[in-house]
């Protein structure tokens, strides 16, 4: 993860990040050149790229435009997420239009919040953020190990 002094103006400008995963859509698009995923990924992967982990280096909560359980792999490797405070149902969903739909609709509701609604939140989440921070930069080798044996 390679964070620059650009990547943080925007972590400090936002409540919240929008993390677009690698891999999204569990069936080749006529647009996606198949290659590409075959070499990197299965479509049935997940796949948790450093997109994720730069929120989980600084400190910043995120919604994952990803594959569905790709919220239950942070949790196997002992992240935590941001539930009850942000919907994360979609996890779940397996159907793609639905899932993005239902990642849409949480994104639409946590950016109508209010800024008070928003400081309340942040200071709710910040003992997952500290242990997410800790997690990533003291255990990350023993967490990509527990991975691999899922």
């Amino acid at each position: 993860v390679n964070v620059i002094p650009d990547d943080m103006e925007y972590f400090t400008n936002s409540y919240f990040s929008i993390v677009n995963e690698t891999i999204f859509y569990g069936v080749p698009s006529t647009n996606i050149n198949p290659l590409f995923h075959q070499l990197n990924a299965e479509y049935s992967s997940i796949f948790i790229s450093e997109k994720t982990y730069k929120c989980l280096a600084v400190k910043h909560p995120f919604v994952i435009f990803g594959r569905p359980g790709i919220i239950k792999g942070l949790h196997k490797l002992g992240f935590k997420t941001f539930s009850p405070y942000f919907n994360e149902s979609y996890d779940d969903i397996i159907d793609d239009d639905e899932r993005f739909d239902a990642i849409f609709n949480e994104i639409t509701r946590l950016i109508h919040l209010s800024d008070d609604e928003w400081v309340e939140i942040l200071k709710n989440i910040q003992p997952i953020l500290d242990h997410n921070h800790s997690l990533f930069f003291n255990n990350i080798t023993p967490a990509f190990i527990k991975l691999c044996s899922l």
